[in-house]
């Protein structure tokens, strides 16, 4: 089995460690958008690299309130960028 566990690969499924290996920037933080859990993402934003997922299931509403409600607007993306990238 190659570095990478197979069901944190996501988008990079069936890809080589290397590929993988050839898409992490270390230096450069990475954010990984998902309306899921985020886990899918987690071996491929690096250390410096964040997942902006969602933090509630189950709520039913139009989707730019739920969207609100769960912090998953633009505004709400950049500011938690901003805030983890220091300015």
């Amino acid at each position: 089995m190659g570095r990478y566990v197979k069901s944190h690969r996501g988008p990079a499924a069936g890809q080589s460690d290397d590929y993988i290996d050839s898409l992490i920037l270390e230096d450069i933080p990475t954010v990984a958008v998902d309306a899921g859990t985020g886990q899918r993402f987690r071996g491929l934003v690096g250390r410096r690299g964040i997942i902006w997922r969602m933090k509630g299931f189950g709520a039913s509403g139009p989707h730019t309130d739920l969207a609100k409600h769960f912090g998953y607007t633009p505004g709400q993306f950049g500011e938690q960028v901003r805030k983890h990238l220091g300015k």
